[in-house]
């Protein structure tokens, strides 16, 4: 008996709908186990990451590794095997489960749903060819220009003239069996006492001897992974044999045993811990722009950043009803707003086409976000004979920035105009100082706080190249609510609405230039600052260091010194359109300052075109 199957591409179309179905089951499955939302989306998306790119790994030839870690140049059309998901997506969910406030149940709750995608994965296969068997007299027939046809041309056994392939055995619809009917016996089980992890063992174990076994009567030109005979002791098995069945009968020995233990109570999870979640959704959403653009498929992206953007808008509702209160020990909660940006600009980003590398091709859109701490101590000394009042002063700011740049022709110069948003606060603590001289800390009696936030709109060039006058220039203005002089009788900074934003450097980037700004970027509030220094690119044709004094307009406090030392620097990562700056700043007493701000360089037009 045969069946006639024709050419057609169901691959993607069922690829898609085995993820949804992952997806789907797991948010039945956490609902079900009162997992909370939050870090279970979390979890979960850093699982299917996981899983989507150890798919493709497992698969890839030796010859295609030095490409993928010197370039970052993917295959075009990479294999995927599950096998290499599963293990890479256990390793994630090792990494990430307890950290996110997660017990061992979470490798149970994606038992079933994983077993049921792969289940409406096999229905792709079946349909599209891979996964193929062997040769066989009854079976399934499929066209030319599928799988199973052009592996049996390239072995000789048709010609390439032939209409169809020859008939293989359905190993597909063998392999949807076993996953069906173990998603079905992880779902009938699911109301058992048995210990956290029964399931995952069980799982584990039904699909990987199941697998196992059917490598028996699958052509080894449809296995991506192992498919090289190996005879050991007298017996014949496809290499990836050799580990599934053993490994397959280790799982369910292992479940056999386990589940006869006592149930163990786990510990509650602990309270939401936004600032944690936040540092997972931007690490995952920097992995995979560090993967590349051809890592993942459109689909892929649209999952994983569907699961990512519930994630993020859950966050910010939060964060701005404030109905997620840190616990006691954790992170500040100012470090959310940061996290949050830098997460919106890796959302929109990551899988996405960076900038040419060359300093002057094009036309750009380099989108930033970036955060800023200072400390300092500022005073009122204005009555006699008085004691001073002392304001300790903590001030957080964030900012968002989009930069249009563009070339002119007719002179080589590169233009830039852009504009930029931020906001945050001054919380300023007032106490009462006897000791004119005193440099010890304190402990306020007062909490203050001033909403600080502007809208900055700048234009800047540079011009650069061999044979030139290399020199670069920013000029703009913020609008707002600034805080750049001392404070009042009021305890509060005096604060003023409009404020510059000047830089120019003069020199050679990668040997040695220098530089004078002020109210650049985000050190125009809390308080206004400029800076004076020098920098080398140390021969590298982008990213620089550099160095100098910073101060401002103003001294905060008649017992401190408003001059710093500061370090900042341009840090490119390679192969991607991202670049990172960190600053710090200090006078080793009662002032410091540190920032860090994150830039993504977007191509939008090559003028080699």
């Amino acid at each position: 008996m045969q069946a006639h199957i024709p050419h057609g591409h169901y691959y993607t179309t069922f690829y898609v709908l085995a993820i949804l179905t992952l997806v789907l089951g797991a948010l039945i499955e956490g609902w079900r186990r009162n997992f909370p939302l939050r870090p279970w989306l979390v979890l979960l998306a850093g699982y299917l990451l996981a899983f989507i790119v150890g798919t493709k790994l497992i698969t890839m030839p030796l010859a295609a590794w030095g490409p993928l870690l010197r370039e970052g140049h993917w295959p075009l059309e990479p294999a995927r095997s599950v096998l290499g998901g599963s293990l890479l997506g256990s390793l994630a969910l090792l990494a990430l489960h307890r950290w996110l406030g997660l017990g061992r149940q979470v490798f149970d709750a994606l038992a079933w749903p994983l077993s049921a995608a792969l289940a409406v994965q096999c229905v792709g296969c079946l349909l599209t060819g891979c996964c193929f068997g062997e040769v066989s007299g009854a079976g399934l027939v499929y066209a030319a220009g599928t799988p199973p046809w052009w592996a049996q041309v390239a072995a000789g056994l048709i010609p390439a003239t032939a209409p169809a392939a020859l008939p293989v055995l359905p190993t597909q619809l063998l392999a949807l069996l076993l996953c069906a009917g173990t998603a079905a016996t992880l779902w009938l089980t699911r109301h058992r006492h048995w210990p956290a992890g029964s399931w995952a063992l069980l799982s584990a174990g039904l699909l990987l001897l199941g697998r196992g076994l059917l490598e028996s009567w699958r052509d080894p030109a449809g296995e991506p992974v192992g498919a090289q005979m190996l005879q050991l002791g007298g017996v014949r098995l496809l290499a990836v044999q050799w580990v599934l069945l053993p490994v397959g009968l280790l799982a369910l020995a292992a479940w056999a045993w386990y589940k006869g233990r006592a149930v163990a109570t786990e510990a509650p999870a602990p309270a939401g811990q936004p600032t944690r979640h936040l540092l997972v959704l931007t690490g995952l959403l920097l992995v995979a722009a560090l993967l590349g653009p051809g890592a993942l498929v459109l689909p892929e992206v649209l999952v994983i950043k569907a699961l990512l953007l519930a994630v993020l808008a859950m966050e910010a509702g939060a964060w701005l009803l404030q109905a997620q209160p840190l616990p006691n020990g954790g992170s500040p909660a100012w470090l959310r707003a940061p996290l949050g940006l830098v997460a919106i600009v890796l959302l929109l980003t990551s899988q996405t086409m960076p900038a040419d590398s060359s300093a002057n091709q094009g036309k750009d859109l380099t989108i930033t976000v970036g955060a800023r701490q200072t400390t300092y101590d500022d005073a009122d000394n204005t009555g006699c004979g008085e004691p001073p009042e002392v304001y300790n002063h903590r001030t957080y700011v964030v900012s968002a920035e989009a930069a249009y740049r563009f070339n002119e022709k007719t002179s080589g110069a590169v233009n830039t105009v852009g504009l930029g948003v931020s906001g945050g606060t001054d919380r300023i603590g007032v106490d009462t100082r006897d000791d004119y001289g005193s440099t010890t800390t304190y402990s306020p009696d007062t909490t203050l706080r001033q909403a600080l936030y502007s809208i900055n709109l700048f234009m800047a060039g540079e011009r650069t190249g061999p044979g030139r006058r290399e020199f670069g220039y920013r000029v703009g203005l913020h609008v707002g609510q600034l805080a750049n002089t001392p404070s009042t009788d009021a305890g509060v900074n005096g604060l003023s609405h409009l404020a510059p934003d000047l830089m120019f450097w003069y020199g050679r980037r990668q040997k040695f230039f220098g530089q004078a700004d002020a109210g650049y970027g985000l050190h125009a509030a809390a308080p206004y600052t400029m800076r004076l220094g020098i920098g080398s690119g140390f021969g590298f044709s982008r990213g620089h260091l550099l160095a100098g004094i910073a101060g401002m307009p103003f001294t905060p406090t008649f017992y401190h010194s408003s001059t710093l030392g500061f370090a900042s620097a341009r840090i490119y990562l390679p192969n991607t359109g991202f670049s990172i700056e960190p600053y710090a700043a200090s006078n080793f007493d009662h002032y410091h300052q540190v920032s860090l701000r994150l830039h993504y360089c977007l191509a939008l037009k090559n003028s080699n075109k």
